[in-house]
């Protein structure tokens, strides 16, 4: 993975019948926290406690999980979920609209979070025009107000992967973002979170989805309008 010594993968994993976080510093290899007794219900509390939760994954403690693990939802209680529109410039000249001069904020509420591999149930009663697009998901890791662009990489916890998920059809109707937005299970996240010292540059990142094998994005987080900071 790269990164310094800290470099740990986060993940929720689904075990024993129940869901629990669990963390990497080896390919393929993860730990159950439960066993080891770290106490971390949530996201919030899984950070405030990530010097423990990096000895306990560094020094084997715990519980290795055995192949490859059922993959939940990794983000528990976020206090928010926000997103950025229209702010990647190859899309933008795609579809010929206007670079944007301020960015273009709305939210997706918690709600909406899923698994990375879970089913996404799309009601025909509420939307006929169901969309997706690949991005990128950042984890903020501290208390974030009033910071400086400079500083602002250095309250960033982790990147993961995400799908946004939209009803087009109420977007449309709506002129905004938020319902067509926020259905249940419209922000697949995951498999992992990858802790921030192993992306030293979140603006070199391919950003890519495919459907049944075919190739629906290829793009860059260099492309962004708005970066990450």
């Amino acid at each position: 993975m790269g990164g310094s010594e800290r470099t740990v993968r986060v993940a929720r994993i689904r075990a024993d019948g129940r869901e629990e976080f669990a963390a990497s510093i080896e390919e393929g290899v993860w730990v159950r926290l439960s066993a080891a007794a770290v106490d971390v219900s949530d996201t919030p509390s899984l950070i405030e406690r990530f010097d423990v939760v990096h000895e306990v994954v560094t020094s084997s403690r715990g519980h290795v999980v055995e192949g490859e693990p059922d993959f939940a939802c990794p983000v528990v209680r976020p206090s928010k979920v926000m997103a950025v529109g229209l702010n990647y410039l190859d899309h933008i000249r795609e579809t010929g609209a206007k670079v944007p001069e301020f960015p273009v904020v709305f939210p997706k509420y918690p709600n909406s979070l899923n698994g990375p591999r879970d089913p996404v149930v799309v009601d025909p009663a509420l939307t006929t025009q169901a969309d997706y697009e690949a991005e990128l998901a950042v984890v903020i890791g501290r208390r974030t107000r009033a910071v400086s662009r400079a500083q602002a990489l250095e309250h960033v916890f982790g990147y993961c992967v995400a799908n946004d998920l939209s009803a087009r059809d109420w977007q449309r109707r709506e002129g905004n973002f938020l319902r067509a937005k926020s259905y249940d299970m419209f922000c697949p996240l995951g498999p992992w979170i990858t802790t921030a010292d192993a992306v030293p540059d979140p603006q070199g990142l391919r950003i890519r989805s495919e459907v049944n094998g075919g190739r629906r994005q290829d793009s860059s987080t260099k492309e962004m309008v708005f970066s990450v900071a």
